[in-house]
């Protein structure tokens, strides 16, 4: 089997040494090569900044971490003019019925408790929770050793108390664990979330403004800039735009902050208090520089740098008033706004008289009030929507969408719709969001990425009146910082998305267009408005009214998109196209009475499977903008299906021979079914984690299944387990003793993949037993395949690597040869790879060692079979056919300016021989299938290579005009019989009597009106020329005269049959000899003896 292998695969190429960044995790090679980065800049910022800290520290004989006689633990942050410190401080059962959030555990419905997840700790003082306590034990992560302190123990139990021995103080993630890091260590809070970590809490606040510490009163403001407001508050400072950039790299990574217990402190009058005059701390007196109190008169405006970055979660918290049972703002949390306008807070949560764990002893409680609390509580409760989202599709939420989705499941805390200043979005209502994921009937997730020049449209319905909702909601790049100043407005929005719902969206004079909230920070308590919004990456839109009939969500961007491109989180309520089919009906998506409404669903249109209905079977091409497939719902794909957002698969997705592209994500598993022809077949798994035996009965023994080494140009065996790597090329048999005796259907099933990294191998060709292309050529070759359920555009994948050769080779198992493509042919082959289809691409060096085919690649084309790659766009090329009774094979010449004969970089194409029938043409050692050869000025040749398994039988050279200029001639010189064929007019027909023919076939061309004698007179170092046409022999003379020439015609068996004489043939005439009438049969015309003969054929 194994020689069987490489009579087939005679070319012997080399598989690619691949492997897959985060295979089974979040990030893939991108991510981590942003991640790490960044994590080296975080290491030397953070280095700098402990420098300043350390020498302050040293000047002023102070402790880096300290607690005051109040409680409050104080981290030394950073200094700035090596004088003024910067310090974070800590923000000082009942909330988990609150917040929706019990109704989830385990004792209910949900049977939700974060098992599995752990959480991310930061806090203020360098302080961890008591691990030993009875609600906490082993579960408490401490690598640091961190001393125990009290704030920690307290958070740590709102976050994963377990309730035993207190169910009061039962927290938010009761099976979670924690892992606890120190506050000023940002280069930690990167690598949590490089190592997949989801969710951080950061229950502290940077002092500003006002700020007692049990001793004195400082002013925490610079009175250089203003002298009586505090200039932080709202700042987006160093800290934000650090916490903006490890969210921008670890998407999937939540932070969540507290807004701080800053508001309307202030001390009591003539009290002595310290402050920064712009040069050193001085002290002074509030009677005679007084400052307002923080929050100023209306109460807004005193949420601490910090806490206003725009991609982390901002808490604010809410106590429950005794009297009317609503819930009313703490009177020390932060209210926004952030100073550029951003809605801050995000959410609330409650802060007050919170029971929880205390550091005391191991089964101690105690009770608290704070921001920390309410912060506390939003993390556990968040872990539980991200366990139902890994639940439900074995993956969790970005971290946009997790934010987006907990603001638009908010509960509102006002009588004023939208959002406002003091509760931001609302309050967390845990359930909604976990419903809202547990039900896809009426709601829909949307992570996709938004390119630069496109917009994302999707199409739903209304009936019934029922609730129209649309948030979306985006990982900004981090803003430039800016001079200090007092409240800034300048946007620090650098993508500007905008989300827009439409009703009735085709009838141009009753379109009703739908803005997202908006609130004026110059006016910050006045009520929300329905506006453009360029300051928020969250928007969200509530219509007034929601009319049935149809709907359309666009979303858009300002100007220009940073990197290019912008992945945003969407999160829609409202009513899809569904499949309404029963078993009584067809099956098929073309037909208009399976769909409720009896209408096909339109472009963009969300399409929804539920339980209970026949299979839908997709029997067209559509484009729709996502689709939803419930529990126990079937699709079936034949056709050619395109989504421009998400997939969300409960139930069952079959691709059989079909095609499926997602712009977005998908959610869920995928069978992908394909059929083919009993043969070697080079092949590629479109699933993760996809085990080698889902392609048949894998055997070494029988030597059906391999791989290339393409470093150490070895075949290697595929084991039964090895695991099929993503856009790794695999050989397999199918037949007698292949992994199966039939290749009537392969079945894949797994996670569909949605971008794969390529780690390509390189070997210079003189340590293989392989041979490449008879020729040049034999450097580099790597065997990969299109990972993707839809086409790979190669084109588009070739101009992010310079390090390849712009072409692929391709198997054709049907006519048993090799098919390239090239720019050369673009006109002609198409860029496009099938899903599954396994191909060739050649390596020019050693570096660099990755490739990458994410989604920008995925092509949405019409390939109706893997061998056929014909456009019907015109290109001057040449197509020469050679063709046996057996099967026929090609190659192309393709006429581009500068180029040569030879192998061009960028260009051509390799001949990878098939040991069946090969033609190429051939310039020195060069053997090409295609080539772009120079534009003639007048006329051009190349030489042609043939090889054929049949020896000694009938061939054919034929010319395919289809692509060919209508002024191009093309003749054919057959050294061997010495004739010509003008292949414009007729195909040749010979004879060949040995495999392998080099130098026996001259291609010529050349402008229209050239005939055989001008291409025959090439040959510098001949002055005579006999050349046989019709029933004439003609004599050229070309660098000398010539007198007395004899010309004698032999039959093949030595009769001679004719003789006739030339006085005269002066340099550069030529004369024709007319031939008698002679029997059929090979003849010799002979000149003087044997200076010049030819062989002819009488017919």
């Amino acid at each position: 089997m194994f020689e069987r292998l490489f009579y087939l695969f005679s070319i012997n190429l080399m598989l690619a040494t691949f492997s897959v960044i985060g295979q089974h995790g979040l990030y893939d090679l991108e991510d981590r090569q942003r991640q790490n980065q960044l994590l080296q800049n975080l290491l030397e910022s953070s280095s700098a900044r402990s420098l300043r800290v350390e020498n302050w520290l040293q000047t002023h004989q102070k402790n880096r971490y300290f607690r005051d006689s109040l409680g409050t633990y104080y981290t030394v942050f950073d200094v700035i003019s090596n004088q003024y410190p910067l310090y974070q401080i800590s923000a000082n059962s009942t909330i988990a019925s609150i917040l929706q959030t019990s109704t989830l555990f385990p004792s209910n419905s949900f049977n939700l408790s974060g098992n599995g997840i752990e959480i991310g700790l930061w806090e203020a003082g360098n302080q961890a929770p008591l691990a030993s306590h009875e609600q906490l034990t082993s579960r408490i992560s401490n690598p640091d050793n961190i001393a125990i302190g009290s704030h920690a123990t307290w958070i740590a139990g709102t976050l994963i108390a377990s309730g035993n021995g207190n169910p009061n103080a039962k927290g938010m993630a009761p099976e979670a664990s924690i892992v606890v890091r120190r506050d000023d260590n940002t280069p930690e809070l990167l690598q949590f979330g490089m190592n997949e970590g989801l969710i951080s809490d950061h229950s502290y606040q940077v002092p500003v403004g006002w700020f007692f510490d049990g001793t004195e009163w400082t002013w925490w403001a610079d009175t250089s800039i203003t002298q009586t407001s505090a200039h932080r508050f709202g700042q987006y400072s160093d800290i934000d735009q650090e916490l903006d950039k490890i969210a921008r790299v670890t998407q999937y990574h939540l932070i969540v902050r507290a807004t701080g217990n800053l508001r309307g402190i202030e001390p009591p009058s003539n009290t002595n208090y310290w402050t920064w005059d712009g040069n050193g701390w001085i002290t002074l007196n509030t009677n005679s520089f007084p400052r307002e109190k923080n929050g100023g008169a209306d109460g807004y405006d005193c949420i601490p740098m910090g806490a206003v970055a725009k991609n982390i979660l901002t808490v604010g918290g809410v106590t429950k008033n005794q009297i009317n049972g609503f819930y009313e703002n703490m009177s020390v949390s932060g209210w926004g706004p952030a100073d550029d306008g951003r809605i801050k807070p995000d959410l609330v949560a409650p802060g007050s008289d919170v029971t929880s764990t205390s550091n005391s002893a191991d089964n101690a409680y105690g009770g608290g009030t704070g921001t920390s609390f309410s912060t506390a509580a939003v993390s556990g409760s968040l872990v539980l929507v991200q366990e139902m989202m890994m639940r439900k599709s074995n993956r969790p939420l970005l971290a946009s969408t997790l934010k987006g989705l907990a603001i638009h499941t908010a509960n509102s805390n006002d009588s004023i719709a939208g959002p406002n200043y003091r509760t931001g979005w609302g309050l967390l209502n845990t359930e909604a969001a976990v419903e809202l994921i547990e039900n896809l009937e009426n709601g829909i997730i949307i992570e996709r990425d938004l390119e630069q020049g496109e917009e994302f449209v999707l199409r739903f319905l209304n009936e019934g009146n029922k609730k129209v909702k649309a948030t979306i909601c985006w990982i900004d790049p981090e803003s430039p910082l800016i001079d200090d100043l007092l409240n800034d407005r300048s946007p620090r929005l650098v993508n500007d998305l905008d989300i827009r719902l439409t009703h009735d969206p085709d009838n141009t004079s009753a379109a009703q267009v739908f803005f997202p909230w908006k609130l004026d920070p110059n006016t910050p308590s006045a009520a929300a408005t329905r506006a453009d919004n360029s300051v928020d990456n969250v928007e969200v839109i509530e219509p007034e009214t929601t009319p049935n009939g149809l709907w359309e969500l666009r979303v858009t961007y300002k100007n220009s998109l940073s990197d290019g491109s912008q992945r945003f989180s969407l999160i829609l309520e409202g009513v899809p196209f569904e499949w309404n089919a029963s078993s009584a009906n067809d099956t098929l998506w073309s037909t208009p009475s399976n769909w409720k409404g009896n209408a096909v669903p339109p472009e963009n249109a969300w399409v929804y499977v539920g339980p209970g209905k026949s299979q839908l079977t997709l029997d067209l091409t559509s484009n729709i903008g996502a689709l939803t497939v419930n529990e126990n719902a079937n699709v079936v794909i034949y056709g050619e299906l395109e989504v421009n957002g998400d997939i969300h698969n409960r139930g069952n997705v079959f691709i059989k021979d079909g095609q499926l592209k997602w712009n977005g994500s998908y959610w869920g598993e995928i069978d992908y079914l394909r059929s083919g022809k009993n043969n070697w077949v080079s092949i590629g798994a479109p699933t993760s984690n996809t085990i080698a035996n889902q392609l048949g009965n894998v055997s070494p023994a029988q030597g059906n299944g391999f791989s290339w080494n393409a470093n150490d140009a070895e075949w290697e065996s595929i084991n039964p387990n090895d695991t099929l790597k993503p856009g790794a090329g695999h050989l397999v048999f199918y037949g007698n003793f292949g992994v199966d005796t039939s290749f009537a259907s392969i079945h894949f099933n797994g996670k569909p993949n949605q971008k794969s990294f390529f780690e390509l191998g390189y070997n210079d060709g003189t340590s293989s037993s392989a041979t490449f292309t008879n020729g040049n050529g034999e450097a580099g070759w790597n065997l990969l395949s299109n990972p993707f359920t839809s086409a790979l555009d190669f084109s588009t994948w070739f101009s992010m690597d310079f390090d390849l050769e712009n072409a692929f080779y391709i198997w054709n198992s049907v006519d048993e040869e090799y098919q390239a493509y090239s720019p050369a042919v673009n006109g002609i082959l198409t860029p496009h790879i099938a899903p599954l289809q396994g191909f060739w691409v050649q390596k020019k060096s050693h570096a660099p060692p990755t490739v990458l085919p994410n989604t920008s690649i995925r092509k949405h084309a019409v390939l109706s079979t893997a061998a056929n790659f014909l456009r019907d766009e015109p290109f001057n090329t040449l197509i020469l056919v050679l063709e046996n009774n057996l099967r026929k094979d090609s190659t192309f010449l393709v006429f581009i300016d500068g180029t040569s004969n030879q192998y061009d970089s960028g260009w051509d194409a390799w001949k990878l021989p098939s040991q069946k029938l090969d033609l190429a043409t051939r310039e020195t050692d060069d053997y090409l299938s295609i080539n772009a050869v120079d534009v003639p000025n007048s006329k051009g040749s190349i030489e042609l290579h043939v090889y054929s398994e049949v020896a000694n039988s009938t061939h054919e050279f034929r010319l395919n005009t289809r692509f060919l200029s209508d002024d191009l001639s093309v003749w054919l010189e057959d050294k061997q019989l010495e004739r010509f064929a003008n292949l414009r007019e007729n195909p040749y027909i010979f004879t060949i009597d040995t495999n392998q023919i080099t130098g026996r076939f001259i291609l010529h061309y050349g402008m229209l009106n050239l005939d055989r004698e001008d291409f025959i007179f090439n040959d510098k170092n001949k002055d005579l020329f006999l050349y046989h046409f019709g029933n004439e022999l003609h004599l050229h003379a070309v660098n000398q005269d010539f007198k007395d020439l004899q010309i004698d015609v032999f039959h093949s068996g030595g009769q001679k049959v004719f003789t006739s004489n030339i006085q005269e043939l002066p340099v550069g005439s030529q004369e024709a000899i007319t031939l008698p009438k002679l029997p059929s049969g090979l003849y010799v015309a002979v000149v003087n003896n044997g200076r010049q003969h030819i062989k002819f054929i009488i017919p």
